[in-house]
């Protein structure tokens, strides 16, 4: 199932969500914000967007959430592909994670009240910038996940927290509250 947004803004009264992904079919729903260039908008729902369940959300581009009252998406996913995503003003995390594998391509999120990013993947690869969030920049936990060409700056707390057995190349942290980066165990 393909969803094309068309660049469009949808409102919210701070209450519901936006887009709920319940299921997506045998290969999971597609939902494309608009044509390259530009972003379909979710402004002030209660969440922007949520995949209930691993498998439902296939892929996720050119889409900005802003101004939920909780957090901006929250997904569960399975090897899902997130490109050019972004998250911001949100009264919780920007962006929650769970579930094994994916990537998250040119992801941004800043400005909200929680953490820019939580990940809570196996497997996963990141890429995007966190930056001026009330918490941390990004949380990782998953095992085996790739943090790569992450920028994480002005975080009120540290700018990336990872598990031990994660790789974190291509990162740069700075100005963050907590210092830049925390490996679960010890600091580095």
């Amino acid at each position: 199932m393909t969803i094309d947004l068309g660049g469009v803004t949808m409102v919210g009264s701070g209450v519901g969500i936006g887009i709920l992904v319940e299921r997506g079919g045998a290969d999971g729903a597609t939902i494309a914000g608009g044509p390259p260039g530009s972003r379909a908008q979710i402004v002030g729902f209660g969440t922007g967007i949520v995949s209930a369940a691993p498998g439902a959300l296939a892929r996720l581009e050119r889409v900005m959430i802003k101004g939920s009252r909780r957090d901006g998406m929250r997904l569960r996913e399975a090897g899902a592909l997130l490109i050019d995503v972004a998250s911001t003003d949100n009264g919780g995390d920007g962006i929650r994670i769970v579930g094994t594998g994916g990537r998250l391509l040119r992801a941004y999120v800043a400005r909200n009240a929680g953490n820019g990013l939580v990940v809570a993947a196996r497997g996963i690869v990141v890429e995007g910038t966190a930056e001026d969030n009330g918490r941390h920049g990004i949380v990782s936990s998953g095992p085996q996940s790739n943090l790569r060409r992450v920028v994480a700056r002005g975080n009120a707390g540290a700018g990336v927290v990872a598990g031990p057995r994660q790789q974190t190349e291509g990162l740069r942290a700075e100005w963050n509250g907590l210092g830049n980066l925390r490996v679960r165990g010890g600091r580095r």
